[in-house]
């Protein structure tokens, strides 16, 4: 599912499986992963290749996790239950207008395009 709303988009990664995980890939500005149902994985690596893993466990207080602009992450459903949801701004903070494109793929030699 994805939704646009104002300046903000939600987006759904409602084809991933229980145990898969998105592709690991960089947005532009920052990224909030909220875990609506389950438990839900969220990795970030630097820029020097330092993981940092968030599980969002079902019944946590806390059920978000951050990836700051320019973060490597991914996210993965850990059980049947899981489903997640990202929360971002589609418009270029500096200039308000829309992105066309909001986020960096890796490209086939692993770096990002």
């Amino acid at each position: 599912m994805r939704y646009v709303s104002g300046p903000h988009y939600m987006h759904e990664p409602d084809w991933l499986k229980p145990g898969e995980a998105t592709d690991w890939h960089i947005h532009k500005f920052p990224h909030n992963t909220v875990a609506l149902a389950g438990d839900v994985l969220v990795e970030l690596r630097d820029a020097n290749g330092v993981e940092t893993q968030h599980l969002l466990r079902e019944g946590d207080a806390i059920r978000w996790a951050l990836a700051p602009a320019g973060v490597e992450h991914r996210v993965t459903l850990i059980n049947e239950r899981s489903r997640a949801v990202c929360f971002f701004s589609h418009f270029d903070p500096t200039t308000g207008k829309a992105l066309d494109a909001y986020s960096y793929r890796a490209d086939a030699e692993g770096g990002y395009a």
